[in-house]
């Protein structure tokens, strides 16, 4: 089966479930993961066959959405603040608005808003899930010092996989912010950061 083909097939299966905009938009996602080529580059090679193991993942994924399993935990990533992250089911799916939080904060740092040095902020991310507020953080405001707590281990070890990709250092801690007695172990922080769900 061509990639014009398999592309075509895919789409008409999904319009049955998703609006048909949101089914253009995964499957493009799904068919740049699959074949490792954009848009425009699956136009040029549209008479391409597609190899027996890209077929198998396309049918697995086909039965996925079918089963409203989000695309992001199919394809195992989600685009965040202009990376990508690493996201399974220990993680919340990162939301765009979750975006301006971090921008928000940036822009206040960098406008010296909080009255602190900048090279010496601490900045605590609660319920870091996915680790994407704290990893952001700290890829924009380089010489702070970020810690990231999560009451998830499973969720914990999904952040420090996306923290070592994205090449930055973050303090990870498996703590329950709602156990008072746990609270010992804070230092204290010129930010604090929550986005629960």
């Amino acid at each position: 089966m061509t990639i014009e083909q398999a592309y075509n097939d895919f789409l008409k299966k999904i319009k049955d479930i998703y609006e048909a905009r949101e089914a253009e938009n995964i499957t493009d996602w799904i068919f740049e993961n699959i074949t490792g080529l954009k848009r425009l580059e699956r136009n040029a090679s549209k008479n391409i066959e597609l190899e027996f193991m890209q077929e198998k993942k396309l049918e697995k994924y086909l039965e996925d959405l079918i089963q409203h399993r989000p695309v992001h935990y199919i394809l195992q990533e989600a685009w965040f603040y202009k990376m990508k992250f690493f996201v399974n089911e220990h993680v919340l799916i990162p939301r765009p608005e979750t975006e301006e939080l971090v921008s928000w904060i940036v822009n206040d740092v960098r406008s010296n808003k909080y009255d602190v040095q900048v090279d010496k902020l601490e900045i605590l991310d609660i319920g870091t899930g996915s680790g994407c507020i704290a990893i952001s953080l700290k890829k924009e405001l380089k010489n702070s010092s970020l810690f990231a707590i999560d009451v998830s281990a499973d969720a914990l070890l999904v952040a420090k996989k996306n923290a070592d990709v994205l090449n930055v250092d973050i303090n990870f801690s498996e703590i329950n912010f709602l156990d008072e007695s746990q609270w010992t172990t804070f230092d204290n922080f010129d930010i604090i950061v929550s986005n629960p769900p």
